[in-house]
């Protein structure tokens, strides 16, 4: 069969002014192991994995730690911290994630990451930091002058559209910009998938939620209505008995009616007043007075007498029987 569509998006998640900018690798679904090849960044010196938490969406306090800040730094964010579950708690329901090999995550322009075990692998995301003032042997194609040498070193890993690149990376569709190249690829445990067309940047809106791939979520439900204040009223059975609010001796059963009947109100004093938290009145509508007869009017007709009823069936006759009558002789 073939591999299926990777479908990846790629962000311009935050800037940090006269540092660098965060970029966002929003994959879509649960993968074992990825292999991501990047446009417009590489490097000589391989990168590990960073721990450092995921940055929040447009945050301008978020550089990496000093000392690696001219340096790539690659980290990632699962799909259940995006839920409200704290860091801790999914990497704890999670698997642990880590570069393909020990001592790296980004090795020229080769994103790879894996996940185990495979079978707790969860969904999650990458950040990459891109420096604005990259050390020696980091190219940012945004940075590079034309004919540098990290031009032409970008160029020759096929990480810009630029003359010169390898015979076999084939074109990279983002120009200088950031983003993953056509061609890259993940297994997901059912044929593994494939992305058929660069993922260039984009602009992001909003901020760490989990983008709905078949659209915008429906909005929260409103929270349900305040409960009136007359529920928290507090009622007893006689003087000294059991005590609860109305909202509770309404979950009981009791309607509004026998709770004034049965029930004394706060402190023991009065009857128990629960209109609004029952499923009736505190007393049953009273029936509509008797209107007094008009003097001189005649007297109400009765209705006519029904007829009697029928007869009661009685059982049929019985056959008659057949007498032949006999000649006598006269």
């Amino acid at each position: 069969d073939a591999m299926h569509e990777l479908g990846l998006r790629v962000c311009d998640w935050a800037v940090v002014s006269g540092m660098g900018k965060w970029m966002r690798i929003h994959v879509p679904h649960v993968m074992l192991s990825l292999e991501f090849f990047l446009s417009g960044l590489a490097t000589e010196e391989s990168i590990m994995l960073s721990n450092q938490k995921s940055p929040p969406f447009n945050c301008t306090e978020c550089a990496p730690e000093p000392g690696i800040r001219d340096e790539p730094v690659i980290t990632f964010a699962r799909f259940l911290e995006y839920d409200g579950v704290n860091a801790g708690r999914a990497a704890a329901d999670c698997a642990t994630i880590v570069g393909v090999t020990a001592m790296a995550a980004l090795d020229k322009n080769v994103l790879s990451l894996r996940q185990e075990p495979a079978t707790q692998a969860c969904r999650f995301d990458i950040f990459v930091w891109i420096p604005q003032q990259p050390s020696a042997g980091v190219h940012v194609a945004a940075h590079a002058a034309a004919g540098s040498l990290s031009a032409i070193r970008l160029a020759q890993l096929g990480a810009t559209s630029a003359d010169g690149r390898a015979w076999w990376t084939g074109p990279a569709d983002c120009g200088d910009d950031f983003g993953v190249l056509a061609g890259s690829n993940a297994m997901d445990g059912h044929g593994g998938q494939v992305q058929r067309k660069a993922a260039c940047l984009q602009h992001c809106v909003g901020d760490l939620v989990i983008m709905d791939d078949n659209g915008p979520r429906a909005p929260p439900s409103p929270p349900p209505p305040a409960l009136p204040a007359q529920c928290s009223t507090e009622c007893r059975v006689g003087a000294h008995g059991t005590q609860n609010t109305c909202s509770q001796w309404a979950k009981t059963g009791l309607k509004c009616s026998e709770m004034k009947l049965y029930l004394l109100g706060d402190g023991g004093v009065g009857p128990c007043d629960c209109t609004g938290c029952c499923d009736d009145f505190p007393f049953p509508s009273p029936l509509p007075p008797l209107l007094p007869p008009i003097p001189n009017s005649p007297a109400p007709s009765l209705p006519p007498t029904p007829p009697p009823p029928p007869p009661p069936m009685t059982s049929p006759l019985p056959k008659c029987t057949d007498v032949t009558l006999q000649t006598q002789g006269w």
